[in-house]
C-alpha cells in the first residue's frame, strides 16, 4: 500500500469523523452521525491492521 493511498484513508476517515460530530449536535441527525462516526473508525483501523501487516511482511 503506497503512502499516498495511506494518506488518502486517512483523510477520509478524518471527513467522517468531522461529519459525525455535525451529525450528532442533533438529535435528528444523531443515528447518520453515529453512522459517519463507525465508517471513519473502520477505515483507520483497517488503514493500520494494512500499514502493520506490509511492515511485518518486509522484516
Amino acid at each position: 500500500m503506497s503512502l499516498n493511498v495511506v494518506t488518502l484513508l486517512y483523510l477520509v476517515a478524518s471527513v467522517c469523523f468531522i461529519q459525525a460530530l455535525k451529525g450528532l449536535s442533533n438529535p435528528k441527525t444523531a443515528r447518520t452521525g453515529n453512522t459517519f462516526g463507525m465508517a471513519g473508525m473502520a477505515i483507520a483501523i483497517l488503514t493500520t491492521i494494512a500499514l502493520i501487516v506490509k511492515q511485518a511482511a518486509g522484516l
